[in-house]
């Protein structure tokens, strides 16, 4: 037989640490398990927000080319989607759905281009060293100004190959030397037309040499990209960012 406890007849202190028990029982049983969260296992709803957001992924990015097996002319991969595409799905862009409805993904882009066309066996041009000089001039003040990427040593080793002759054999200091002259070429094709609001035929002749003369060098310098590729260092880096 069970007997009633009068807990006015205990001590005071085990009354605290007996009402202190109940109340952390009644808390346990009034808080559901799934609304615990800790600093390990909980995350706050902003954290969640952006991890979906990461998450996304752009309609502008998935595949819908008319031919999906033509991959003649791709270097992305079908599934890639770039900065800007992820970009544009950040919620703060919700109020422009054009530019993300009205844009083509990078890979359309690219696999829709034309194959770049080479000439077989372009010719090196003929200049003399007035011509090597204004080229690298051009290329220093409209390239390498805005894009620092090569010193004036490297700048002054281009000069003096130039001016002794180009290799015959396929390196990447020559593939250098070949999209600096090209650069430099395109940069005296464009230079200053901004402030040409209608040049004569001269100069028209002469921007469009200037043109034709870039496309030489440039058709040149990828007959030797192959062996940009197999090679690690910041001359052969530099060969791919001036190629691009």
């Amino acid at each position: 037989m069970e007997h009633a406890v009068d807990e006015s007849e205990w001590p005071p202190r085990k009354r605290l640490r007996t009402s202190h028990a109940i109340a952390c029982q009644q808390q346990a049983i009034n808080s559901p398990q799934t609304n615990r969260t800790n600093s390990f296992s909980g995350s706050s709803p902003d954290l969640n927000l952006r991890r979906q957001s990461h998450a996304i992924q752009t309609p502008t990015s998935q595949d819908n080319r008319e031919n999906v097996n033509n991959f003649e002319n791709a270097v992305l991969d079908s599934m890639h989607t770039s900065t800007t595409e992820s970009i544009l799905q950040w919620p703060h862009f919700d109020v422009f759905p054009l530019l993300r409805h009205d844009g083509e993904s990078i890979f359309y882009l690219e696999q829709s281009r034309p194959p770049l066309s080479v000439a077989a066996n372009p010719m090196y041009p003929y200049v003399d060293s007035e011509d090597i000089t204004s080229m690298l001039e051009a290329f220093e003040r409209n390239v390498n100004f805005w894009y620092p990427s090569m010193s004036q040593e490297q700048l002054g080793n281009i000069r003096a190959t130039l001016q002794s002759g180009m290799p015959a054999e396929d390196t990447v200091h020559s593939c250098l030397c070949l999209l600096t002259l090209a650069l430099g070429c395109a940069s005296q094709a464009a230079e200053d037309m901004r402030f040409t609001t209608e040049p004569d035929a001269g100069e028209k002749d002469r921007r469009l040499r200037k043109r034709k003369l870039g496309d030489i060098y440039f058709q040149l310098a990828l007959k030797k990209l192959h062996v940009v590729h197999l090679q690690i260092d910041s001359q052969s880096t530099q060969c791919l960012f001036f190629t691009a």
